[in-house]
């Protein structure tokens, strides 16, 4: 079930690609936005000391799911679970991409329990997945 909220929502890609433009170049050179996920989170816990991170994690793959899963989970269930999150990003009409990026950005981190630097550019690739699903979607319909 989607959310009424979530019907309102409007993903810039242009704003993803220009502000991620490591994103840009890996989708141009054919990669999948999962390995693009994936890719970044593994090279982001690498870089990471193990002081930065609250949790013990569970796997490169593992971890991508739960964040694609979580996302999905507020951006498009009536979930009550994550209704304080809803709240926050549905508070004002016309959410713009930045605002969305970074508040999710900080929320997830904290939920996941990973640094803010390795979960940011992996909420873009989400968005920007949600992005171009939708716009698939909308194509089959026409």
């Amino acid at each position: 079930m989607t959310s009424p909220s979530s019907r309102n929502l409007s993903i810039d890609k242009a704003f993803l690609l220009r502000k991620f433009p490591e994103l840009a170049r890996l989708l141009r050179q054919g990669y999948d936005p999962d390995e693009v996920g994936q890719a970044w989170l593994n090279r982001a816990r690498q870089a990471a000391s193990r002081q930065q991170s609250q949790r013990r994690h569970i796997g490169v793959e593992e971890d991508w799911e739960q964040a694609k899963e979580v996302l999905h989970q507020v951006l498009h269930t009536t979930n009550p679970d994550f209704n304080v999150i809803r709240g926050l990003l549905f508070a004002r009409p016309g959410i713009t991409t930045p605002v969305l990026v970074s508040t999710l950005s900080l929320w997830l981190a904290g939920h996941l329990g990973l640094s803010l630097t390795m979960v940011t550019p992996l909420v873009a690739v989400i968005l920007y997945e949600i992005a171009t699903g939708e716009e698939r979607s909308l194509e089959a319909t026409v």
